[in-house]
């Protein structure tokens, strides 16, 4: 499988898809990343519309495989604030939550995995406290929270699906 090395995805490619919003794809396009570096409203509207977009036009065969990595230094508590706290949300607002759950409804079956990765410093304590504190019970999403990318990836990689719908497994 291409990008995978000792089990952990490499970065394959790397987007600006707004000022400071960073699209990402590791595992042949099986885990999208999204790595804000800086926090506005702008940046969470233009995030939401991209995780809708990439959730709606997925292979509905294999899981939604997202890292929401908010491990830029202060950029987890600002994305607290900015969205009520429910950080753990595979539609990045609370509407986009609203849509993005909708979704899945109508495709019973599919299913998704979202990592958020923090950093270890004051604000990624926080976030990860915060996340920790809010819990999401869709049956459809399973959200897991961690300080290190590479694990969140690894993680990740253990829902990787191969052609004939098998979990590829690490």
């Amino acid at each position: 499988m291409s990008g995978l090395t000792n089990s952990i995805p490499t970065l394959e490619e790397s987007h600006e898809i707004f000022p400071g919003l960073y699209q990402e794809w590791s595992a042949g396009r099986s885990i999208v990343v999204y790595r804000p570096v800086c926090m506005s409203q702008a940046l969470i509207s233009a995030w939401t519309a991209a995780a809708l977009a990439t959730l709606q036009a997925w292979d509905r065969r294999t899981p939604y495989l997202a890292l929401h990595d908010l491990s830029a230094g202060g950029v987890s508590t600002l994305f607290a604030s900015m969205t009520n706290y429910d950080m753990l949300n595979i539609g990045v607002t609370p509407g986009g939550k609203i849509r993005a759950e909708s979704f899945l409804n109508e495709h019973p079956g599919f299913m998704a995995r979202i990592a958020i990765a923090f950093n270890s410093t004051l604000s990624g304590h926080i976030g990860r406290a915060l996340v920790n504190y809010y819990t999401d019970n869709h049956p459809a999403i399973q959200y897991k929270s961690y300080y290190n990318r590479d694990r969140s990836l690894h993680w990740l990689a253990a829902h990787l699906v191969v052609s004939d719908g098998d979990a590829v497994g690490v």
